[in-house]
């Protein structure tokens, strides 16, 4: 995964925009990043995960400033991907957007899994307990379904004037699918 799909320095940033439908944060979030801040009271680490208060907000405090981002090293046979649902490939607010990310045990079964939700809840957010569900697993087309239902129940997404709440939900679990395959893909490449 990379920032390029990222439109702007301001939307590319994860202090500029805590928009839930930015592209940036599923992708930390299923990379397992964390946010470095720096304040009055020294430095602190916030994972990615609990960065976001609410639609637009974060957990900065009053003089609080971020001083990096750390996304941890690849495991050796891991794989990641970013796919969003928009109507243009840049400069688009998505409808929905979901990252994957995958770590393969040498026999191909699952170590460990997260999958980044965006535009489908209030703030960005993990789909609750993927590698519970896919761990020890061959990522067949089975683990893959229910991943994606795992997926879609994490979401509560709203109606809006680009989509409604249920074609957000069934793309979700359609974008954890293609974006889980491609990650595998990568993971074995």
């Amino acid at each position: 995964m990379s920032a390029r799909t990222c439109a702007s320095p301001r939307s590319a940033c994860i202090r500029g925009t805590a928009s839930p439908a930015a592209d940036t944060p599923p992708a930390l979030l299923a990379l397992g990043a964390v946010v470095e801040v720096l304040g009055s009271l020294g430095p602190r680490a916030v994972p990615v995960a609990e960065f976001f208060a609410g639609p637009g907000q974060h957990n900065l405090q009053p003089g609080e400033v971020i001083t990096g981002v750390k996304v941890p090293a690849p495991a050796a046979r891991s794989g990641s991907a970013y796919l969003k649902l928009g109507t243009r490939k840049a400069m688009d607010i998505a409808f929905v957007g979901v990252a994957a990310y995958l770590a393969l045990e040498d026999d191909g079964t699952v170590a460990e899994a997260r999958v980044g939700l965006g535009a489908v809840a209030p703030t960005p957010r993990l789909a609750a307990g993927m590698t519970e569900v896919l761990s020890g697993r061959p990522l067949d087309d089975e683990a893959i379904e229910l991943a994606a239902r795992t997926a879609m129940e994490s979401a509560s997404p709203i109606t809006d004037r680009r989509c409604s709440a249920e074609y957000r939900r069934a793309m979700t679990g359609e974008l954890t699918r293609r974006a889980l395959r491609l990650a595998a893909a990568r993971a074995e490449a």
